[in-house]
């Protein structure tokens, strides 16, 4: 009964405050803080991964807790650094300032040497509230010194942009580190090859225009190119990609543009493909007929269907007659789901074509052909 008595005046007693060690800065006792804010009783690792989940302009705010959390931020592997963030409540405009003076002060030179190597790299800009290319081309020159494994730089436009802002990722011993590289909105002029980045497996590229002709790589496992920015010329782009398992591209075409996509070799590694093609011409009589630009267009999407002899999954946006009379429709020995979206196909090219297929989905598609499928 006594322990019994002891325990329940022990209980009755208030919570004391008790004294942590601070890890951070060689390791200084710090004061103490309450007991129930057992977030800070985390080793630094553990808090800097959710540090790094807040994106960086919350990561360093919240230096100002206590000591305890001062110096945390500098060790996050993660640099995330987004205009939309220094847009005040209510207002349309951004504090333009404000972000340069914050992406200049993490990505200080002063701090490459004690921070450490990246697991990412962010960058989401606007055109209105970035004052010049220089200076995000210098925030990105900076931020590869830091080896991010994974690249995210995307360039928001306002209007109608026939030519976006270059960007340039150097030093090439930076490149070889990165396995992921998403790129929206901008000039790459940048070498697509295997001494550039030697381990890249993710690739995106979204409203760009190209400075490169060619994506070579025995590491890429995963690619998309979509909407890409052509100037009104026909250009090609060559893809040699022996590990690729996943291909997505969403191409507009017309009389005067259209990217088209060549492959040089078989791509029989592709499991899961996605090709759409979007005319952007009027749909009026001097264009519904395609003239040579088109059709070459065309005809190289017949030839690259034809290299995904290993392709499981396959979605088909806007695939037109001419693209399958042009040549022998290619066969899919291994095809197991269809989507076909605005398509003008009839049953009998698929179904001789594709003798394993178990699931087919048909959407947009013109009602004389829904009663060939369906009878």
């Amino acid at each position: 009964m006594e322990g019994i008595h002891r325990r329940e005046a022990a209980e009755a007693e208030p919570r004391r405050k008790r004294a942590r060690v601070d890890d951070v800065g060689g390791g200084g006792a710090v004061a103490a803080a309450e007991e129930g804010d057992r977030l800070s009783d985390l080793p630094d690792d553990l808090l800097e991964g959710i540090l790094a989940l807040l994106g960086s302009r919350q990561a360093v705010q919240t230096s100002v807790l206590s000591r305890r959390w001062r110096h945390l931020w500098r060790g996050v592997r993660s640099v995330d650094i987004d205009l939309r963030e220094f847009r005040a409540r209510g207002n349309a405009r951004f504090d333009s300032d404000g972000m340069e003076d914050f992406a200049d002060a993490i990505l200080s030179p002063a701090l490459l040497g004690s921070g450490p190597e990246l697991d990412s790299f962010r960058l989401h800009l606007d055109e209105d509230g970035v004052a010049t290319n220089f200076q995000f081309q210098r925030w990105i020159r900076r931020a590869l010194r830091r080896c991010p494994a994974s690249v995210d730089i995307h360039y928001r436009v306002r209007t109608s942009i026939d030519w976006p802002p270059a960007v340039t990722l150097i030093p090439a011993a930076a490149t070889s580190h990165i396995k992921t590289l998403r790129l929206f909105g901008l000039r790459p002029t940048v070498f697509l090859g295997p001494n550039e980045f030697p381990v890249l497996e993710d690739l995106h590229i979204e409203r760009c225009f190209y400075g490169f002709s060619t994506i070579t790589s025995s590491t890429l496992k995963n690619l998309a190119v979509i909407s890409p920015i052509d100037r009104d010329c026909v250009r090609e782009l060559v893809l040699i990609a022996p590990s690729l398992t996943s291909l997505h591209l969403d191409h507009p075409y017309g009389r005067a543009h259209g990217l088209r996509v060549i492959s040089a070799r078989s791509l029989a590694s592709v499991l899961d493909a996605s090709i759409s093609m979007v005319d952007t011409d009027p749909a009026n009589e001097r264009n519904r007929p395609p003239n040579l630009a088109k059709f070459d267009f065309l005809v190289s999407v017949s030839d690259l269907l034809g290299r995904l002899t290993g392709v499981r999954n396959l979605e088909l946006t806007g695939l037109t007659a001419t693209v399958y009379n042009s040549e022998k429709f290619p066969v899919f020995p291994l095809l197991k789901a269809l989507l076909l979206n605005d398509c003008a196909m009839g049953n009998k090219i698929i179904l001789k074509q594709a003798p394993n297929l178990e699931q087919l989905r048909l959407h947009n598609m013109p009602q004389v052909l829904k009663k060939t499928w369906f009878g």
